[in-house]
């Protein structure tokens, strides 16, 4: 018996670019999500706290699966939860959302990515939080991806190259990344 959960992002406007390339990181589009029964499942944003971490997986059912996991993972794609708002309302920030079909509650994720790991990410504005991968930085790309290799990640603001590209969040701390997009 599952809980239906929808994902928006907003605001991830800050567009990843190199030479002339420009991607958007985030503006995800909206699909329904089924989460599965478990003590790690995430379908209500009561069930984590700000700081803590969630992935987001496709599910066989062709939903999505919401489930806590370890900020320190490195091997998939985690979003650390910055915090919750209402429906109604707008992430503070850049974050992607995170809501639920039942209560009045959304979560605002920001990527929690490794320096020197790669993750394949949606470009050109559209997406789903399942398109948000770790990979080889060699890998080829899907269609509407990107790879983006994460040359630097500070706890607060980043000075980046001239190649690179500069991404930084506030919440649930500061964080900020230099990004090569290949």
């Amino acid at each position: 018996m599952g809980t239906q959960v929808s994902q928006n992002t907003s605001r991830w406007a800050r567009r990843l670019g190199v030479a002339c390339a420009c991607l958007a990181f985030g503006l995800l589009t909206a699909c329904s999500a089924s989460v599965s029964v478990g003590s790690d499942t995430v379908d209500s944003a009561d069930d984590v706290n700000v700081g803590e971490c969630v992935s987001v997986a496709d599910s066989s059912d062709g939903k999505v699966e919401a489930t806590k996991t370890d900020c320190d993972t490195t091997d998939a794609f985690a979003f650390y939860v910055a915090s919750t708002t209402a429906t109604t309302s707008q992430c503070p920030g850049q974050e992607s959302r995170l809501t639920f079909e039942e209560g009045d509650q959304q979560l605002c994720l920001t990527p929690n990515m490794a320096q020197g790991k790669c993750y394949e990410v949606p470009s050109g504005g559209a997406g789903s939080l399942t398109d948000f991968k770790a990979v080889d930085c060699g890998a080829t790309t899907a269609d509407g991806t990107a790879v983006v290799e994460v040359v630097t990640r500070s706890n607060g603001t980043v000075t980046c190259d001239a190649s690179l590209t500069a991404l930084e969040f506030t919440e649930p701390q500061p964080l900020g990344y230099c990004l090569r997009v290949s």
